[in-house]
């Protein structure tokens, strides 16, 4: 049963992150940062990260700072492995 969980966690997140990113793109967030003079430097969590990451935890259920981390670390690894998000939207 433990498997199954962690099976429809990731395919959440998956369809989260697919979601969140279509509705708000980097490059419009990145626009922003730029006409606000914002600069940052490129680590785990950059500005763009951070709002996807605040959106998906306002519209879980589960809305504890420790399940939106969790849903970066998972996406992190989950790309370092070379999976791509848009594979598993219609799962």
């Amino acid at each position: 049963m433990f498997q199954m969980d962690k099976l429809a966690m990731k395919i959440r997140l998956y369809s989260y992150q697919s979601d969140i990113r279509g509705l708000l793109p980097s490059a419009v967030i990145q626009q922003v940062l730029k006409e606000q003079g914002v600069s940052y430097r490129q680590t785990l969590y950059t500005p763009i990260v951070v709002v996807w990451a605040w959106i998906s935890q306002v519209l879980d259920s589960d809305k504890s700072l420790s399940n939106a981390v969790s849903r970066i670390i998972a996406s992190v690894s989950h790309r370092r492995r070379g999976g791509s998000l848009s594979r598993h939207r219609g799962l």
